[in-house]
């Protein structure tokens, strides 16, 4: 299946000068000058040129059912000294089922034409021939509507919109959306603003809402409405936008999406259980248990102390009269709101806020005491349960020894409850926290210093607080049983233990299957306290036809990343997962603390004896930190990618601010040097401290990592022997653009560099080099 392109623009305006002919297209207006002014030019001391700046960007789409009515608008301004005549041109796949496309300038109606796919080939061309750019081959492949032109004054703005109707399309069960806002990378400078807002309006009840390439912000009123949005500042070179939403009966909706590279390699899928989002009417409600085991050590003192408590109470604030609870309050002693579980009537609550306020810091830290008699309270494990418990500090009372806290722990918690951890601070063993709570298939969460203690525990609860199937399990039975001896059909499935599903949450589950069929997928819990089932059909691909979900390999790695990092953490080193943790960073660009150095351009990437040996060496130097700054950013990294729900992004995907795709903090950004001023086209990478950096000796394109080296870019799967058998191309030759145009133009994007560039195009392997620098195009 062709990769769905749900529009037709490109954000990517590219403007031609009035008295030229169309084939003088231009983009970028630091390379090559826009037109001058019709007027014979007048001698001036410094010479005038044209330039322009995308402002903002908004993008409305409504969605009903499978029909998207989507209005983009774009304020241009020219910030050069001389009238700048524009003439836009939009990309558009052929196969796209677009209707009702409308042009407007400042509220008036531009005509346009739409040139087939052969006519805009030559556009394309003859653009990135003139510029000596091979930016726009991307497009390739597909046709194009042009506008006629009009004029933009200097330090004039100019508001475009365009308007739309498509129809999409549905695959798994899902109806696919894709809003193309990467084409804006051909503006030179940042964009202030790129706003998104996606409403979906359902016929029936919607499940799931996915987006692989973005973390929105996702308001659903109902079963059969949302809201999904999206606000990126100084934003260079955006990922294109895309949502996937599905409806289903039931409680939960199911979806699997499956990409598979070729029939000899593996196949990687993604199962997204999405419950409904309010529970109805008649539902049945499982009773739950909740322990709150409140850190007040001496530490917590002054504004933390203050913020704990107003945690504590939101806690206790929306506890249901069905539930039972307790509050553990801890320093040098162990203090319990009462001696064993409560009922949460209404007295009982007063009398627990109550207690709340009456808290106060001091004295050391018991936490292996809190611990244990937490997790002694608990005597019925049918129920759901859940101990929230919160620490600042380093346990200095009682058992203080790290593997010991977190066995006597484990052994202590009969009924199988989900603890999640609250590290305040930077003072706390986040090795510890991470044993604590993975053994309780629960998760860490860091508050950092200056970060609100109650915004993350209501955070977490607003997630936890409604479960529908508790005591997760999902397994897959295909049709063809696997050969006598081999693996079984799936493996390395992530995250490793499931824990329960709630109410207006998703489960992203992600993992590799061996050969392709027809399978069945049952979802298995408990409601109410009675075992549900739920069974679907699902079908793994053979080999996929494109890469429209190359993402879902994308996700499994930097999920296996952070498996892998785990592992190391909290079992110490072994040489078999560190090469894979090297290998895995080559083939995806993931670069972790341990593995950046494969960014340096004297690093050989072949030499995988080496890289193994420094990864280890630095894994096990960072890896020893449990506490400290480094400590907690660490396992907050760590536990971001174990829990990604996107493919970490490249180094532009949402501007400076994005951090590590969302996993880290983001709190400082630095941009490593670069000798060129263009936007950033490189990955991110964090550092042990949770510094975040732009790279540019790194690109992801599409399913591809290429690293510079030697003054030449170099796709990550090419070897040495291969290197030396490649093709030699010429830029800007026939041959070039012949092999842009092959395979429908989907591989053209991998010929986008404007130094030499070593690829693996469809099994051959290319060395794109520069055109003669004497030639003129």
């Amino acid at each position: 299946m062709k990769r769905l392109i749900a529009a037709l623009l490109s954000l990517a305006w590219l403007l031609v000068p009035a008295d030229l002919p169309a084939q003088g297209l231009i983009v970028d207006s630091r390379r090559i000058a826009l037109p001058v002014s019709p007027r014979p030019p007048v001698p001036r001391p410094v010479p005038s040129f044209a330039d322009y700046h995308v402002r903002t960007v908004d993008v409305q789409a409504a969605v009903k059912d499978q029909v998207a009515k989507v209005q983009v608008s774009q304020v241009f301004k020219n910030t050069g000294g001389v009238v700048l005549e524009a003439q836009f041109f939009f990309p558009l796949p052929e196969d796209a089922a677009i209707s009702g496309l409308t042009l407007l300038v400042d509220g008036t109606e531009l005509t346009g034409k739409l040139l087939k796919k052969d006519d805009a080939r030559r556009i394309y061309e003859e653009i990135v021939r003139r510029r000596q750019d091979p930016a726009l081959l991307e497009y390739m492949g597909q046709g194009v509507f042009q506008t006629s032109v009009f004029p933009i004054p200097p330090n004039a703005e100019r508001t475009v919109e365009i308007r739309y109707t498509q129809l999409l399309k549905k695959s798994n069960g899902l109806v696919d959306l894709l809003l193309p806002l990467g084409t804006t990378k051909h503006s030179t400078k940042p964009i202030d603003t790129l706003n998104v807002t996606v409403r979906v309006d359902a016929a029936e009840a919607i499940k799931t809402i996915y987006s692989p390439t973005h973390q929105l912000d996702i308001h659903r009123p109902d079963n059969t409405h949302a809201t999904c949005k999206l606000t990126l500042t100084g934003v260079s070179r955006p990922d294109d936008f895309r949502l996937f939403y599905g409806t289903a009966s039931g409680i939960v909706g199911t979806s699997v999406l499956t990409y598979k590279p070729s029939e000899t390699e593996d196949g990687y899928f993604l199962l997204l259980a999405s419950p409904e989002v309010k529970p109805a009417a008649n539902a049945v409600a499982s009773d739950r248990t909740l322990l709150f085991v409140f850190d007040k050590s001496g530490s917590m003192g002054g504004k933390k102390i203050e913020q704990a408590k107003e945690a504590l109470k939101f806690l206790i604030n929306q506890l249901k009269p069905t539930d039972t609870f307790n509050i553990i309050a801890y320093d040098s002693n162990i203090e319990s709101f009462r001696p064993e579980l409560q009922r949460a009537d209404d007295a009982t609550v007063k009398a627990a806020l109550s207690f709340a306020d009456g808290l106060y810091a001091g004295g050391s830290t018991h936490i292996d005491g809190a611990l244990q008699t937490a997790l002694r309270m608990l005597v019925d494990p049918r129920r759901p349960t859940y101990v929230l418990f919160l620490t600042d500090g380093l346990p200095t009372v009682g058992e203080v020894r790290e593997l010991n806290i977190a066995a006597n722990a484990k052994a202590a918690n009969t009924v199988g409850a989900r603890l999640f951890a609250f590290g305040v601070g930077y003072d706390v063993n986040s090795r510890l926290l991470d044993r604590v709570s993975r053994d309780a298939r629960g998760q860490s969460v860091y508050v950092r210093p200056n970060e609100n203690i109650e915004a993350h525990v209501s955070a977490l609860y607003a997630k936890i607080g409604s479960p529908l199937l508790t005591d997760l399990a999902v397994s897959i039975d295909f049709d063809r049983a696997p050969a006598p001896g081999t693996a079984g059909p799936t493996n390395r499935i992530y995250p490793k233990q499931l824990t329960d599903l709630f109410h207006g949450e998703q489960l992203v589950l992600s993992g590799r299957y061996k050969a392709g069929g027809v399978a069945k997928v049952t979802l298995a819990g408990r409601v109410a306290g009675e075992t549900r089932t739920l069974s679907f059909p699902a079908n793994f691909v053979e080999k996929s036809n494109d890469e429209s979900f190359g993402f879902v390999e994308k996700l499994w790695a930097t999920r296996r990343i952070g498996e892998i990092i785990d592992e190391l953490d909290l079992k110490g080193q072994n040489k078999e997962l560190i090469d894979e943790l090297v290998q895995l960073s080559i083939k995806h660009g993931i670069l972790t603390p341990y593995t950046s150095f494969l960014a340096d351009e004297n690093v050989r990437l072949a030499d995988s004896t080496s890289n193994t040996r420094r990864a280890g060496d630095v894994a096990l130097r960072e890896l020893s930190k449990a506490e400290g700054l480094g400590g907690v950013e660490q396992r907050a990294l760590k536990g971001g990618l174990q829990a990604a729900t996107q493919p970490v992004p490249s180094a532009s995907a949402g501007g400076a601010g994005a951090g590590f795709g969302g996993l880290v903090g983001g709190k400082r950004m630095a941009r490593l040097p670069s000798e060129s001023a263009t936007p950033a086209l490189g990955v991110l990478a964090a550092d042990a401290e949770g510094n975040v950096r732009e790279i540019d000796s790194v690109r992801n394109i599409g399913q591809k990592t290429f690293f510079r080296k030697d003054k030449q870019w170099q796709d990550s799967v090419v070897n040495a022997d291969q290197a030396k058998q490649a093709r030699r191309v010429k830029q800007f030759s026939k041959e070039y653009f012949d092999l842009a145009a092959s395979n429908g133009g989907t591989l053209a994007k991998y010929l986008a560099f404007e130094e030499p560039v070593l690829v693996n195009l469809a099994n051959e392997i290319y060395l794109i080099e520069p055109a003669d620098p004497t030639s003129t195009p």
